[in-house]
């Protein structure tokens, strides 16, 4: 998995409650609009992010996806990690 990617997900860790649109996701990842569409578009593929449809795309992960769960939880051992 490339390293866009992983900022991908990351950021979407990090909002997992929420639905963001793709312009939202570029604000706050650095990442143009079109690579995020194409990778999205491949990680939805897979499972791990559902997309909403609408008059405007909406992403958030999968959190009933196993491989989501994994990193949800690696991401609060980290947390508890930085924060010991």
């Amino acid at each position: 998995m490339n390293s866009i990617r992983i900022k991908i997900l990351e950021e979407l860790i990090d909002n997992k409650d929420t639905f963001l649109e793709i312009e939202e996701l570029s604000r706050i990842s650095g990442i143009s609009n079109e690579i995020l569409s194409d990778h999205l578009s491949k990680l939805n593929d897979i499972g791990i992010v559902d997309i909403k449809k609408g008059n405007i795309k909406k992403y958030k992960l999968n959190m009933k996806d196993k491989r989501v769960l994994a990193l949800n939880m690696i991401e609060n051992l980290e947390f508890i990690r930085k924060s010991s």
